[in-house]
């Protein structure tokens, strides 16, 4: 399960360059806001998010590719994000990809 690739429901929205984009993620406590290149995020659905998307000054739900490290205590999930951090976040969060 270590290194497993996942997904992580996150708010995007547009960064200051157009090939990166601002994420907010619940965490376990609190919240978390980085910023990632454009293909490390998907829509909700799964597909590709546009380089359009999302519309300037907006934001949406999405998701973000990341690694998981593990599970703690049953409902709390470690991971790795793509801006180089690694956070704890609540199981409910994370979208399994097969």
């Amino acid at each position: 399960m270590a290194n497993e690739s996942i997904r992580l429901n996150c708010n995007i929205s547009r960064g200051a360059f157009s090939g990166e984009r601002v994420f907010e993620i619940r965490l376990a406590s609190g919240e978390y806001t980085g910023v990632a290149p454009l293909h490390y995020f998907q829509k909700t659905d799964g597909g590709e998010l546009k380089p359009s998307e999302p519309p300037p000054d907006n934001t949406m739900a999405g998701t973000l590719s990341a690694k998981l490290i593990m599970i703690q205590r049953g409902e709390i999930a470690f991971v790795a994000i793509p801006d180089g951090e690694a956070i704890t976040v609540p199981k409910s969060g994370v979208v399994f990809v097969s």
